[in-house]
């Protein structure tokens, strides 16, 4: 009994400890943007936001993302937060960029699975409205598609960001995550940082975490009990 019981009861912890991991194992490379820049095309600093670097595409700068198009900044200690967010319209083509930027990267993923994706999003000065177009496209095309918006008069205070999310189901062995500015104009564009995907737990992993806490419960919490002479009382040699 006592060996069965403590069975049980380690079968519930590693579970337990799994499934939190699981949920939270990010697929991206660099979802942060918090790994070591590769060079850029310039530097500079914005008394607003703080240094950045600039990358014009090609480039692949910026470890674990392509930016297949266009320019984006990436400000190395956000004024704000303390944390590395990138403008996604980097530089508009009067001044030498290539206007808005798009990044990308691939990742595993498997048919018929659920993935969750965050993302923090922000902007500051004109125009009030930032708008990023993103996108997850699977083996057999296109599988999500929207629009994100931010609003600059929306936050509390000039400079916060917003944490956005949105849900997906694989459709094969890979995908690939793009963020694309719609603002093409002299002034910033929306701000992207902290992008995550993580799979989506199935019920089947919740239902065997469930299912080892009852059997531990029943066998372990529960002690069981023999009728002696009409009384009962608990079976302590178990």
């Amino acid at each position: 009994m006592k060996r069965s019981m403590f069975r049980v009861l380690l079968l519930s912890v590693v579970l337990a400890a799994g499934l939190p991991a699981a949920a939270s194992a990010n697929l991206l490379v660099n979802g942060s943007v918090a790994d070591a820049l590769g060079p850029g095309n310039d530097t500079g600093s914005s008394v607003a936001l703080g240094p950045f670097v600039l990358y014009n595409a090609p480039n692949q700068g910026i470890p674990g993302w392509n930016l297949a198009s266009g320019s984006v900044e990436v400000f190395t200690n956000y004024r704000y937060s303390g944390s590395r967010v990138v403008d996604m319209t980097g530089l508009h083509t009067a001044f030498g960029g290539r206007g808005p930027g798009t990044l990308e990267q691939s990742f595993a993923t498997s048919a018929a699975t659920s993935y969750n994706v965050s993302f923090l999003m922000g902007g500051t000065g004109l125009p009030t409205v930032k708008e990023m177009d993103v996108k997850i496209t699977g083996s057999s095309g296109v599988i999500y598609q929207s629009v994100f918006a931010f609003d600059t008069g929306s936050v509390p205070q000039v400079g916060d960001l917003v944490a956005k999310q949105f849900s997906f189901t694989g459709d094969g062995p890979s995908a690939s995550i793009s963020f694309r500015s719609l603002i093409n104009s002299t002034y910033d564009g929306p701000y992207l940082g902290n992008v995550a995907v993580t799979p989506v737990p199935e019920p089947g992993a919740y239902a065997l975490f469930i299912a080892g806490l009852a059997l531990f419960a029943s066998r372990g919490v529960l002690a069981r009990t023999r009728r002696v002479s009409g009384a009962t009382f608990p079976d302590w040699r178990s």
